[in-house]
């Protein structure tokens, strides 16, 4: 038999004062040792460890009530990525990006995690989050017979989980069209212009209309395209 390394023990007694503290998920306990082997997954890593744990202690491993580190909220991963899905179903969009905003509990977890049980093979409980929101996400986007992937820099679609508050925040991103047209007349501005005299509020110089010109090109391509898209607002840029 190969005699573990000293690294390998002291990743092994990090594991199993964590198991010995309270309930743990599997998710949870992997991510502690998240850097370490290739191939797996936080929950993979986190169940090899229990298994062993409990060969260790000559019992049967032990399924973990609710976790006292993420409070269950992973196992919820799957509800949130469907009221994501249902605020965005009517739209389309190739790309997604998901943030979590943690509750005060998590926080502090977090902190406690960090001077109780140190583990230089961690990564944090919010990055974990996420990425269950995602692949839950992509789950039932398969399930509805749609796709899209992960944009990390220019998502078309970012929502925002609170777990403190329980709502999830929708960020469309707009969408740009380009193209080309003919002005025949003389007359009417590219854009929108509001009155000098009054900045839009309205005034006798402009008729009250708030405007220096009667209408533009923006203003009479724009109502389209807000029509197509769904849209509440828009410009029109040279």
């Amino acid at each position: 038999m190969v005699p573990l390394q000293s690294k390998e023990m002291d990743f092994l007694d990090k594991a199993f004062e964590l198991l010995s503290v309270g309930p743990i998920c599997d998710i949870c306990l992997g991510r502690r040792f998240a850097k370490l082997g290739r191939g797996l997954t936080n929950a993979q890593r986190g169940r090899a460890l229990r298994i062993v744990y409990a060969m260790a202690k000559g019992e049967e491993p032990r399924e973990p009530e609710r976790c006292w580190i993420c409070n269950g909220d992973l196992e919820r991963a799957p509800e949130l990525a469907k009221q994501a899905f249902e605020a965005v179903k009517d739209y389309e969009f190739r790309t997604f990006l998901f943030g979590v905003h943690l509750s005060p509990y998590h926080e502090a977890v977090e902190e406690f995690l960090k001077e109780r049980f140190p583990s230089p093979w961690a990564e944090p409980f919010q990055r974990d989050m996420n990425r269950a929101l995602g692949q839950a996400f992509e789950e039932v986007l398969v399930s509805q017979g749609r796709s899209a992937t992960v944009d990390f820099h220019h998502p078309q679609v970012r929502f925002t989980v609170d777990l403190w508050k329980g709502g999830i925040d929708v960020y469309i991103a707009p969408a740009y069209f380009y193209g080309r047209y003919r002005k025949l007349v003389r007359g009417i501005p590219q854009t929108h212009w509001p009155c000098r005299h009054c900045g839009g509020k309205g005034c006798e110089r402009c008729n009250y209309t708030g405007k220096m010109y009667p209408t533009s090109v923006e203003e009479l391509i724009l109502p389209a395209f807000l029509e197509a898209c769904g849209g509440e607002g828009g410009h029109l840029h040279g």
